[in-house]
């Protein structure tokens, strides 16, 4: 491969964004290196398909639209954005366990591999119906994060998996208490949360507010160690006084 079209660092390869060859012409060259990336804005528009069994992590293109099919059981981390990716995710690798999507992945999640044990999903709902249900992840996650792309949402309701420990979700996900983890050690809220904190699994550690938090804290689990307010909480001094065991953190806050 042209020195032109690529550049390296370390055991990763990236991809420019001239590069428009097949790779299947460089397995030899691509055996050197672990993770396969792609500048952003890289025209490439090939299928990423049989690369060599020495990758570990492939950050796609940027708006990849092919099939991901026939990757290498070696491959471990995958990064996908794609806003109007058209293909459901059903031949991912069963080596998976890290998987990043970024676009219109609500609807494709049933089929992943069973292996996988952490999921990072920024999620594009404009093309969904509303009070669209997410509930085929698969058992072995550990750590899930969900967020949005869009403004205003479309309305998901999540099934968790009680094998899931960390969790990161947007207030809209959230449903009820029962809806969580039993599992559960964080938990964290990535926007304005607007419920009261009552019956959350035991087990749970810590609680971390990421947007403002105008709901009420009525009880915690015994085993909560940290709650954490990103943003100002006028009430953490009660909360305190209430919990003694448990320690609170807030911005700006002023214990005088």
């Amino acid at each position: 491969m042209d020195s032109q079209y690529y550049s390296t660092s370390g055991n990763q390869i990236i991809i420019n964004k001239h590069f428009d060859e097949s790779l299947d012409d460089y397995s030899d060259f691509l055996n050197n290196f672990q993770i396969l990336s792609f500048e952003h804005g890289c025209i490439y528009d090939l299928p990423l398909e049989n690369l060599p069994s020495n990758i570990r992590k492939v950050i796609f293109p940027h708006e990849y639209k092919h099939p991901i099919n026939n990757l290498s059981e070696s491959v471990k981390i995958i990064y996908l954005s794609s806003l109007n990716y058209p293909h459901h995710l059903d031949n991912l690798p069963n080596s998976l366990n890290r998987l990043t999507l970024i676009g219109n992945f609500a609807d494709k999640l049933d089929y992943l591999p069973n292996n996988l044990t952490s999921l990072r999903l920024l999620l594009n709902t404009t093309n969904l119906s509303n009070l669209y249900e997410i509930n085929n992840l698969p058992n072995s996650l550990i750590n899930l994060r969900i967020d949005f792309l869009d403004t205003n949402p479309k309305k998901i309701f999540v099934k968790f998996p009680d094998s899931i420990v960390h969790l990161e979700i947007c207030s809209s996900l959230f449903e009820s208490a029962e809806q969580l983890p039993i599992n559960l050690k964080y938990l964290a809220f990535n926007s304005d949360f607007n419920e009261d904190i009552i019956n959350f699994p035991s087990g749970l550690e810590i609680i971390r507010f990421k947007g403002g938090f105008y709901g009420m804290i009525y009880s915690l689990p015994s085993t909560v160690e940290k709650v954490i307010f990103d943003e100002y909480n006028d009430f953490i001094h009660d909360y305190e006084l209430t919990y003694p065991n448990v320690i609170f953190i807030c911005d700006n806050y002023d214990e005088s």
